[in-house]
């Protein structure tokens, strides 16, 4: 692996991601003062459990068709399995959006209706530019990514101008921008599939989970996390729920760097004998972490402080919530990586069996301490999670790592004696 090129594309989709999250945040912030912490449960609930519903559809088929496509040799067939991936999962998203209108139209489910309608959108967009991923052209990935959030940004202060407030302005933003996503992305590849592979995409939607078991029960964590507003609001209540979904929706976006890496990681990492030059890593990139983890420490001591500026008054309790995420956000940056490390290097089980410990852990969690001790037990609950993970994480990366490193050499003093 050449670090110079790693180190490029890290940087690309670092710029997107940071640029992105900034976006989103502005978007947050909008939405949240324009609700009541009760209001904004309602939204948080449609938007994490609607993007969990997209996850557990995919089940795992982007990673792994990345890491299948990044080890094929021959680009006209990468370009004819992309074109096959993105007609199936049309055509499965299209029966989930259908499925939602039936049940908004002839239901009182409203929020149920906007958790399909989003899910089958998220689906759809979410395998449109794995492509780019493959074959590292992560400008462009980049690119979409920040695209997405001008256009939730811009729909969001658009819808706000002509509707009144409610909990579902913020998830039609999130509609919007996932329909803009896929339109860019087909704009940008092109893809070109006619005749009976076509028709056999069309007829055969249920293909691309083929060989993703593995990775589907990894991102099934996703989810489970995500639904951690609604479980919450089992617990405690509508209020808790908001002040624990305010928490949450604040700091997504800060995870960025985590993101980044992970993004990179599976086409890089995936070739044969690839390994990681910790000593190197930790030359470039221990100062920039011991900074960051600074200003974070600094940032969490001050939340009470600036979050009620930031959110309103009504989010006056949401200050010690905020600031748990926020170092969930620091541990979420080694554990994010360090899974799609595993993954791209064939050791999957053991990062499917972390990922279900630390998202099942989280969530028994939240509902647990969130009964006790309201949101902020229910954010603790997760950070212990996630601590635990951590450790075990960094243990199984860097034995693996030894393995792949003394195999190297193994194999490259074998062929030196031939």
């Amino acid at each position: 692996m050449k670090t110079g090129a790693f180190g490029r594309a890290f940087s690309y989709v670092l710029l997107g991601n940071v640029v992105s999250a900034l976006i989103g945040a502005v978007s947050n912030v909008i939405a949240m003062r324009a609700l009541v912490p009760s209001e904004w449960a309602v939204t948080a609930i449609i938007v994490g459990m609607g993007a969990s519903l997209g996850l557990v559809l995919s089940l795992g088929s982007v990673t792994y068709t990345i890491r299948d496509l990044s080890r094929e040799p021959s680009r006209e067939l990468r370009k004819t399995k992309y074109a096959q991936f993105v007609v199936r999962r049309v055509v499965v998203g299209l029966i989930v959006v259908a499925t939602a209108c039936v049940v908004g139209l002839l239901t009182t489910q409203t929020t149920l209706a906007w958790i399909l309608l989003l899910g089958g959108a998220r689906f759809i967009r979410g395998g449109s530019s794995l492509l780019m991923s493959a074959e590292k052209r992560f400008a462009s990935v980049a690119f979409l990514v920040v695209l997405e959030k001008v256009v939730a940004l811009l729909s969001l202060v658009a819808l706000s101008w002509v509707l009144p407030a409610s909990p579902y302005l913020f998830p039609s933003a999130f509609l919007i921008s996932y329909g803009a996503y896929f339109l860019m992305s087909l704009v940008i590849e092109r893809p070109r599939i006619r005749g009976k592979k076509l028709l056999h995409s069309i007829l055969t939607p249920m293909d691309i989970w083929r060989g993703s078991a593995t990775f589907g029960i990894t991102s099934l964590t996703g989810p489970i996390q995500q639904s951690d507003v609604l479980v919450m609001s089992w617990a405690a209540g509508d209020f808790q729920a908001g002040l624990l979904g305010s928490g949450s929706r604040l700091t997504s976006g800060l995870n960025v760097a985590g993101a980044a890496l992970s993004n990179v990681i599976m086409p890089y990492f995936s070739s044969p004998g690839s390994s990681l030059p910790i000593a190197k890593i930790l030359r470039r990139w221990l100062p920039l972490g011991l900074f960051v983890a600074i200003l974070v420490s600094a940032t969490v001591m001050t939340t009470p402080v600036w979050v009620p500026i930031l959110l309103g008054e009504s989010y006056v309790e949401a200050s010690g919530v905020v600031a748990v995420y926020l170092l969930l956000s620091l541990v979420m940056t080694v554990n994010v990586p360090a899974m799609a490390i595993l993954q791209a290097w064939d050791r999957e089980r053991l990062a499917m069996g972390l990922a279900l410990l630390q998202s099942i852990g989280g969530i028994v969690g939240v509902a647990v301490a969130g009964f006790f001790w309201g949101a902020v037990g229910a954010a603790m609950a997760q950070l212990v999670a996630a601590l635990i993970t951590c450790a075990l994480l960094i243990s199984g990366v860097t034995s693996t790592n030894m393995a792949r490193r003394e195999g190297t050499v193994h194999m490259e003093k074998s062929r030196g004696c031939e």
